[in-house]
C-alpha cells in the first residue's frame, strides 16, 4: 500500500514510457485520495514501472509508508550520491594499497607507517576522504629476499556531493568509512655492476571495509551501515642507480588491484552494489641525496591511472544511471626527509601532493628498525 503527501497541487501520475507527469488538483482532496489508495490500491501499479524504468528520468516525491524509500530510489541524485558514499571504502583500501614501505634484506626488520590527509575524488560529482591510516609490520631476511607481514587499518570521515549542472539541483552525503586487514609482503634485490640494485616487490592483502553513510536530507530515507570483505594485491619491479654514494634514482612502476565483495539490499532492499574492482598502474621516480650520513632529504613522483573503480549499481530493478567512478589519471610529488640517529633505527617524514583525478594533500611519518 502507498499513500502520497502532496505538498502542492500536483499529484503524479505515470504516463508513457515511466515518465511523469502532474495534473492540477486541489489541496482539498488529498485526504480523499489518501484514503481512496489505501482502499482500492490505486496507487499501487506504481511500483512495476519504477522497477522497470529508466530511474533518472523519474522526479522526486515524497512517499510515506512501509516502502517510503522508493520515491527517494527513484531519485538519480540521491541514488549516485549513495553510489559516490560506496566508493569511499575501496579510496580507503587503496591508500593502504600506497602505504606499504617494502624492507630491505636484513634478517629482522620492522616497521610501523602513520599517515593523514584529505583526498577528494571526481566520481561525477566527488567524494571526499579525510582521516588517518596506519601500517606496521615485521619482515625476515633471507639472502636477497625478505618476506614479512602486516596489519593495515585505515578510518575516514566522507562526504559526497552530486548536482545537476542544468537544473541546479544537489544532493549532499555524508559518513564515516574504515578499512581493517592484514597480508604478507616480498622483496627480492638482484645487485649489479655499478652500484646498481634491480628490485621486484609483492604484497597480497585481505580485510574487511566498513561503510556507513546517509544523506543531508534525513527525510530522504537513504541510509546504510555494512560491512564487506576486500582483497587486494601490489606488484612492482624497479632499478636504482647509485652516484658515488652520494645519491641515487630509482625508477618503478607498479601495479595495484582491489576488489570489494558485492553488497545487496541497501535502503530496504531496493539498492544493491556490485562487487567493485580497482586496476590502477603507477609509473614514478624518486632521487635520495645524502647531506649528511644520518639526514637524506629527497624528492619524487608517480603517475597513476585507474582503469576501473565503477559502481555497478542496481535501483529497484533498474540499472543506475550516470554511475560514479574512481577511473582516471592523477599525478602525485612526493617530498620528504630520512634521518637516522643509529644505524639500526631510522625515520622518514614525507609530504605529499596529488592532482588530477583524485587531488588532496597528505603527511607521513614512518619509523623502522633493522637488526
Amino acid at each position: 500500500m502507498l499513500a502520497l503527501a502532496v505538498p502542492d497541487d500536483d499529484i503524479p501520475t505515470v504516463v508513457g514510457n515511466n515518465r511523469f507527469r502532474s495534473r492540477s488538483v486541489g489541496a482539498r482532496w488529498v485526504p480523499f485520495l489518501f484514503f481512496f489508495s489505501a482502499a482500492f490500491g490505486a496507487v499501487g501499479g506504481m511500483e512495476e514501472p519504477l522497477r522497470q524504468g529508466n530511474l533518472s528520468n523519474v522526479a522526486p516525491i515524497h512517499l510515506y509508508g512501509d516502502i517510503q524509500h522508493v520515491l527517494a530510489i527513484a531519485d538519480g541524485l540521491q541514488v549516485r550520491a549513495m553510489c559516490e558514499g560506496w566508493l569511499a571504502g575501496a579510496a580507503l583500501v587503496n591508500d593502504c594499497g600506497d602505504l606499504l614501505p617494502f624492507p630491505t634484506t636484513k634478517k629482522i626488520a620492522a616497521f610501523c607507517t602513520l599517515d593523514g590527509g584529505i583526498e577528494r575524488y571526481k566520481t561525477g560529482s566527488y567524494t571526499e576522504v579525510r582521516g588517518p591510516s596506519s601500517i606496521a609490520g615485521l619482515s625476515f631476511g633471507l639472502g636477497p629476499v625478505a618476506l614479512g607481514g602486516f596489519v593495515e587499518c585505515a578510518h575516514g570521515a566522507v562526504r559526497t556531493k552530486d548536482d545537476e549542472k542544468a537544473g541546479g539541483a544537489e544532493f549532499r552525503g555524508k559518513g564515516k568509512s574504515t578499512a581493517v586487514g592484514g597480508g604478507i609482503l616480498a622483496r627480492a634485490n638482484v645487485r649489479l655492476p655499478n652500484f646498481n640494485l634491480f628490485f621486484c616487490e609483492f604484497a597480497g592483502r585481505a580485510g574487511s571495509v566498513h561503510n556507513a553513510w546517509d544523506g543531508d536530507d534525513t527525510d530522504s530515507g537513504i541510509v546504510y551501515d555494512r560491512s564487506e570483505p576486500y582483497l587486494g594485491v601490489r606488484t612492482g619491479v624497479g632499478f636504482r642507480v647509485d652516484f658515488r654514494q652520494k645519491c641515487s634514482v630509482e625508477l618503478y612502476g607498479n601495479y595495484l588491484w582491489a576488489h570489494l565483495t558485492k553488497e545487496e539490499n541497501v535502503a530496504g532492499g531496493l539498492v544493491s552494489f556490485g562487487s567493485l574492482e580497482s586496476h590502477r598502474l603507477q609509473l614514478g621516480w624518486q632521487a635520495d641525496c645524502w647531506a649528511t650520513e644520518k639526514l637524506t632529504p629527497w624528492c619524487g613522483a608517480y603517475l597513476e591511472h585507474e582503469f576501473a573503480g565503477t559502481v555497478d549499481g542496481v535501483a529497484s530493478g533498474a540499472d543506475i544511471s550516470n554511475q560514479p567512478s574512481l577511473k582516471g589519471s592523477s599525478v602525485a610529488c612526493k617530498l620528504g626527509l630520512s634521518y637516522r640517529p643509529f644505524s639500526a633505527v631510522g625515520m622518514d617524514l614525507a609530504l605529499r601532493a596529488v592532482a588530477g583525478h583524485r587531488s588532496g594533500l597528505g603527511l607521513s611519518f614512518q619509523i623502522d628498525g633493522k637488526f
